[in-house]
């Protein structure tokens, strides 16, 4: 028999008590409007290559915040970016 724990409490450590039960409170409530759904990402018809680049950190920052109040992913802000550089330079 093991003296560190009572025989009603088998199968978990004597420390822990049982856990109370979940409650719905306020802030667990979604509205339905605050709900959106975003269609699927359209197929790319050309093969992808993976590019590594370094970037200033605080290009990095000011992409990161850009992609978040514009809600544009950061690869898609750089591939538009590029695209219209190489469009610009004429290649």
């Amino acid at each position: 028999m093991d003296l560190h724990r009572h025989p009603s409490s088998e199968g978990r450590p004597m420390s822990q008590s049982p856990k109370p039960a979940a409650r719905l409170t306020p802030d667990l409530l979604v509205r339905k409007g605050d709900v959106h759904a975003e269609p699927p990402r359209r197929v790319e018809d050309e093969r992808l290559v993976q590019l590594t680049s370094r970037v200033k950190t605080s290009t990095v920052d000011r992409l990161r915040e850009y992609a978040h109040k514009s809600r544009v992913s950061k690869q898609d802000i750089i591939e538009i970016a590029l695209r219209e550089y190489l469009d610009k330079m004429g290649a």
